[in-house]
């Protein structure tokens, strides 16, 4: 899910809004189908969640800046971070 940080509200994303998503593959693209959902970006069609990363993003109209890290840490730094994608067993 998304959960808010320093940001609680959804609405046009300012540049350089910072998202944190988990740093494995499979899950970092979920996280991403969510953004992609918003219309925050948009990615490769062909994507394999297996091998996803943030090369596999072709627009990035805001200028979303995603943070990887590990699923355990996301929750800690949510005050530090306008959003963050985390998992429901994490959250």
């Amino acid at each position: 899910g998304l959960y808010g940080g320093k940001l609680t509200t959804l609405g046009t994303p300012a540049a350089g809004t910072v998202v944190s998503v988990p740093n494995q593959p499979s899950n970092e693209y979920r996280a991403v189908l969510v953004l992609e959902s918003l219309g925050w970006v948009k990615i490769k069609p062909d994507s394999d969640p297996a091998t996803f990363s943030q090369r596999n993003i072709v627009d990035n109209p805001y200028k979303i800046v995603l943070k990887e890290m590990d699923n355990a840490q996301q929750v800690r730094v949510l005050p530090d971070v306008d959003y963050g994608l985390i998992q429901g067993n994490f959250a």
